[in-house]
């Protein structure tokens, strides 16, 4: 492992960059020596400039490849500072540091600045990250069937998609993969990077790309969702295996369309973990698809009053709590063809809405339905830039419309006018503003586009984030492959994925290949986990013409992490919908817990954060879809935390089968601390939502430990649903559980 920088190395934050650039680099007289330094020069000129800089020097010098001399061009140029992993733009400046050292990050220069210093263009400055991306999939998965795009038949290369999840309880992850046409395989773990490869499905119907999980019934032992044609619904038997249940669990898609991507999330507020589809046909029968958990094994299909069924081609479907309301919200993507909605929010309208969702377009960016906006294929919500507000990261598939247009993406950067007029043409990075809006910054921050290896311009597919380096920065994978167009008329297999480090939570560059990754290789779909348990994120990535990809990060930092994993119990057994805030001295990291993944796959809800060495942790706080705030004081580094919502409410049944007319339920409700204790003596309510048909057999008992009890009694005739609102301390919790009941008496 690199050696960490002493606490003396930090510069103090927010002096000018100008600044930092002559102290540390005082003694070279000029950028265009012949000879540049060696790493010990380097050392040896930073200490002549702040002697307390001197171990900043080494480290960047050991991060650096061996006859890497293009390091120091850059720092001659200014271009890029060399940040240490612990540094941050607002951490508290150092006794020992001088009022002219300036700041680390504010020394790193946008992307605009660094094409101007030299032809070579912007440099990844050193990072403590070293090691690189290794692909395992050749020596641990299954080999797929693959057939590649062929021309002259208009056809395009099937894209794979993969997922991990811990499928038996044996605390190791499994992958569940499909190649793009007819089989779903199923790896099942026998240790970390070693799998036991089974058929999992053969799809009577060509077209199976998309993949899921979820838990409908809470037991821990997750259902696979697999989807193309038809969904099919795996449900695990007693010997071990799983076996499709799609039709009895009330899965039917038309036969139009197709499930292009699948998610889950709690989509009516009742604790329960729902079914989003998003539906891909080009033409005019397809659209969003909402299955609600019915709470015996079973779904409903419950589109219309959920309001998402507008017709379009939709690509993908995020649920994700954008407004911090602890109601989902969906972000939803468009496919170019029509009808087309274009890329929209919908909008979450509360809990006694009628419908539950409203479409909205995301001002000023995503507008539907013009342009605007591009086409993203994937997208990923995250606080990218430190704020606190949930940002959004979006692959485009229209790159190509910058190169058609013939201005470069340099010219781009350095001209604010061109970049806004072509930011639908890039990939999008949306800043969330204070009033809601989301502002556009993918060009001029410099994530917006990489060339090809072949030099053409490249389609993003899928999105991920998470912080490779363990600077506090979310850093961006995009999958890039060809779309139908670029099949024919680019060279088919000339793209490669991308990999961008965040330098500072405004500017980004490029790191791909100094980690490994391959220069030529397409694939669309992406999902992240940490398979071997050591703290940092593997990747999937789907192939498109190849077998998959599953890269083993084999990055060593000097810093450290936390990973969060939620178990609700008011809230759905996920979490999903929660945000989790890690609160450090230097500042507060946020996540939102949602399964992310598109395009064709989804994660687990697992948050990842990763924290530099220097920094404190002073606590974690989960605010749960539940509306109740939980929180960890002082929680451990370098291990995955498992968080358990107290049990706020229960129900000790959710459904009431035709002829039981003995039926009765009881509800339970207590409140908490935010530490998780029971509270005696609060103020708590048992109630039902209007429009209920039950009856409660008395009012609600409360025992001296403070829980509270009410027995629910059916109606005496027809059938419906009855939620129930549960009031702990004068605040009505955010999920109203639902008892549903069918034909009684």
């Amino acid at each position: 492992m690199p050696h960490r920088p002493s606490a003396h190395s930090r510069l103090r934050p927010r002096a000018p960059r100008a600044r930092w650039c002559l102290a540390v680099l005082v003694s070279v007289v000029a950028c265009s020596s012949a000879a540049p330094l060696a790493p010990a020069d380097q050392a040896s000129d930073l200490g002549a400039a702040d002697a307390k800089a001197s171990d900043l020097a080494q480290v960047s010098a050991d991060s650096i490849d061996a006859g890497d001399d293009t390091w120091l061009d850059a720092v001659c140029a200014c271009d890029a500072a060399v940040p240490p992993a612990d540094a941050s733009p607002s951490a508290p400046a150092d006794a020992t540091a001088t009022a002219d050292t300036g700041s680390i990050a504010d020394a790193a220069l946008p992307a605009a600045d660094a094409d101007a210093a030299g032809d070579a263009g912007p440099l990844p400055p050193p990072t403590y990250a070293t090691g690189k991306f290794v692909d395992m999939w050749p020596q641990a998965g299954v080999k797929l069937p693959v057939i590649v795009a062929d021309k002259s038949k208009m056809l395009e290369a099937w894209s794979s998609a993969g997922l991990l999840a811990d499928l038996d309880k044996d605390g190791l992850l499994d992958y569940v993969v499909v190649d793009g046409d007819s089989h779903a395989f199923w790896g099942r773990a026998l240790a970390p990077w070693k799998w036991y490869d089974a058929p999992l499905l053969t799809s009577k119907e060509p077209g199976l790309t998309s993949i899921a999980v979820t838990d409908e019934d809470s037991d821990g032992y997750p259902e696979i969702l697999l989807g193309g044609g038809k969904i099919y619904y795996m449900v695990r038997t007693k010997s071990e295996t799983y076996v499709d249940q799609g039709k009895d669990h009330g899965f039917e898609l038309s036969v139009q369309a197709k499930a292009q991507h699948m998610a889950v999330g709690d989509l009516d507020s009742d604790g329960l973990l729902d079914v989003l589809v998003a539906e891909y046909s080009c033409t005019n029968t397809s659209h969003l698809r909402g299955w609600v958990n019915q709470g015996n094994h079973t779904y409903a299909d419950e589109t219309a009053s959920l309001g998402i069924g507008h017709f379009s081609s939709f690509w993908f479907a995020l649920p994700v709590d954008l407004d911090g309301d602890r109601q989902l919200d969906v972000l939803a993507g468009h496919e170019g063809c029509p009808p087309a909605k274009g890329n929209v929010r919908l909008q979450n309208q509360g809990l006694d809405a009628s419908p539950r969702f409203k479409f909205a377009d995301l001002p000023p960016v995503f507008v539907a339905p013009s342009p605007k906006g591009g086409t993203p294929m994937g997208a990923a919500v995250a606080d990218m830039n430190g704020d606190g507000l949930l940002d959004i990261v979006a692959s485009d598939v229209g790159l190509h419309d910058l190169y058609a247009s013939g201005v470069t993406i340099e010219q781009a950067k350095k001209d604010p006018s061109l970049a806004l007029k072509y930011d639908n043409g890039a990939n999008h990075l949306l800043l969330r503003q204070a009033n809601g809006s989301y502002k556009e910054n993918g060009i001029l921050s410099g994530l917006a586009w990489s060339a090809s290896q072949t030099g053409q311009a490249m389609t993003g597919w899928s999105t991920g984030v998470f912080d490779f380096d363990g600077d506090g920065w979310l850093d961006v994978f995009v999958s890039n492959s060809e779309n139908f167009s670029e099949m024919l008329l680019a060279d088919e297999g000339g793209m490669r994925p991308v990999l961008f480090r965040n330098l500072d939570g405004t500017n980004y560059v490029e790191v791909s290949q100094q980690y490994g990754l391959p220069v030529m290789r397409s694939g669309r779909a992406l999902a992240m986990a940490d398979v071997d348990g050591d703290g940092d994120l593997d990747l999937f990535a789907g192939g498109q013409g190849d077998q998959p990809a599953l890269y083993r990060n084999d990055l060593q930092t000097p810093n450290t992490w936390m990973q969060v994993q939620l178990r609700g119990h008011a809230s759905n057994v996920w979490g999903i919908g929660a945000q989790v805030e890690l609160v450090t001295d230097v500042r507060t990291l946020v996540a939102p817990v949602t399964g992310q993944g598109p395009t064709q796959t989804a994660n687990l809800p697992t948050v990842h954060f990763g924290i530099p060495a220097s920094w404190s942790v002073q606590k974690l706080v989960v605010h749960w879809p539940s509306g109740f705030d939980q929180v960890l004081v002082a929680p451990d580094t370098g291990k995955l935390l498992i968080v358990d919502e107290p049990p706020l409410v229960g129900l000790s049944a959710r459904w009431i089968n035709s002829g039981e007319q003995q039926a009765k339920v009881q509800v339970t409700a207590q409140a908490y601390s935010k530490s998780a204790k029971p509270q005696v003596g609060v103020a708590t309510t048992i109630e039902l939502a209007a429009g209920a048909k039950g009856s409660w057999a008395g009012p609600a008992t409360c025992d001296p430990s403070g829980l509270c009890s009410r027995t629910w009694m059916p109606p005496k005739g027809g059938w419906g649903t009855d939620r129930v609102v549960v009031t702990l301390g004068g605040t009505p919790l955010s999920v109203r559980p639902a008892i549903r009941y069918d034909k009684l008496f």
